[in-house]
């Protein structure tokens, strides 16, 4: 889009019989000033009027959620000693077993030794009663 050259003419006339800006009164920014704060309450306090029992119930919301997860928290249980024991072992051993050359279908030493192993021995027989 091209602009035509501008009217030198126009220009002239413009400067030489533009008006002079009124002048300012003294007391002008303190008359703005006074006015903003009443202006921003007057329009703020309709709306809070408006909402405040959905700002109420939100924030009572907000605070009963808020305690309901420090109180479960807070309350964990706590594990035996004999569990810590059982997680440091299993721990232990997937650590072992993952990281070394032992064979993974074959048990460890101490599932051998811990394990019940008494299903393996075959139950004797009566044949006096067959």
């Amino acid at each position: 889009m091209t602009h035509p050259p501008p009217d030198q003419q126009l220009i002239d006339f413009l400067q030489r019989y533009r008006p002079l800006p009124p002048a300012a009164h003294s007391d002008l920014e303190d008359r703005l000033m006074s006015a903003l704060p009443d202006t921003a309450t007057a329009a703020y306090l309709p709306w809070f009027q408006q909402h405040y029992r959905r700002l109420a119930v939100s924030a009572l919301l907000v605070t009963g959620l808020l305690a309901l997860t420090a109180v479960r928290t807070w309350r964990q249980p706590q594990l035996s000693q004999a569990e810590r024991e059982d997680l440091e072992l299993f721990v232990t051993e997937t650590w072992t077993r993952t990281y070394s050359d032992f064979p993974l279908n074959e048990p460890t030493p101490s599932e051998i030794s811990s394990a019940d192993t008494g299903w393996l021995l075959p139950l004797p027989t009566d044949t006096a009663a067959d």
